[in-house]
């Protein structure tokens, strides 16, 4: 679906269970494979909208009924906009404590990376609390 600008818009909307996060990877894939995106950068989204997904999955709707994850993948120009919308108990990335890198792996907690991992990856990420949940949107820029 194109916005009128130029930008071609696809979206998935699928349960906020593990058994469907194959199915919104393959969405990512799927949506960057048609914009030409390179593969290092497919793998960059792939692996970011991942972390994003569990996240939301594992801790996102924790104690509630699991609800919807909504993933936008946005293509046009000079970048790919990959916008993850939840109706989950509110999230402030602030919150999330930077992970140790300095230590040895047989020191580190397991986790806590993801992140670290999504601002180290994406040129943007812009987190939002909506009306109904969360947003996240993960911008990338694609080389010229």
């Amino acid at each position: 679906m194109s916005d009128g600008a130029g930008a071609v818009r696809d979206e998935i909307v699928r349960p906020a269970h593990r058994e469907h996060l194959p199915a919104l990877l393959a969405f990512v894939d799927e949506a960057t494979a048609r914009a030409g995106v390179d593969t290092a950068t497919a793998a960059d989204l792939r692996l970011v909208t991942e972390e994003a997904c569990l996240n939301v999955i594992e801790h996102g709707y924790v104690a509630m009924m699991p609800g919807p994850i909504r993933l936008r993948v946005e293509h046009g120009g000079d970048r790919v906009v990959v916008t993850l919308e939840d109706e989950a108990a509110p999230f402030d990335p602030a919150g999330v404590a930077a992970p140790d890198l300095s230590a040895s792996w047989d020191e580190r907690a397991l986790g806590g990376l993801g992140w670290h991992l999504i601002n180290t990856l994406m040129d943007e990420v812009r987190h939002e609390r909506t009306a109904g949940g969360n947003r996240l949107t993960l911008v990338k820029r694609l080389a010229p």
